[in-house]
């Protein structure tokens, strides 16, 4: 992630031969950046307890940046 000032960016990469999907912890965030500004893939958000969790799909050999 890259943070300026309250704007945030989530650049993800996918290498493999196979999509993937990938749960992170993003509890340090200031925001929730789930609109694909570039590439392919899924995301959702979720909350358990006091932590927020990001959780991606990106399909094989390309990427995607959220903001």
């Amino acid at each position: 992630a890259r943070q300026l000032a309250a704007e945030e960016l989530i650049v993800v990469i996918n290498t493999g031969t196979t999509r993937e999907k990938v749960t992170l912890q993003v509890s340090e965030l200031v925001s929730q950046p789930n609109q694909i500004l570039y590439g392919d893939g899924e995301v959702a958000w979720s909350k358990q307890e006091d932590s927020s969790y990001l959780t991606l799909q990106v399909p094989p050999r390309s990427g995607c940046v959220l903001g």
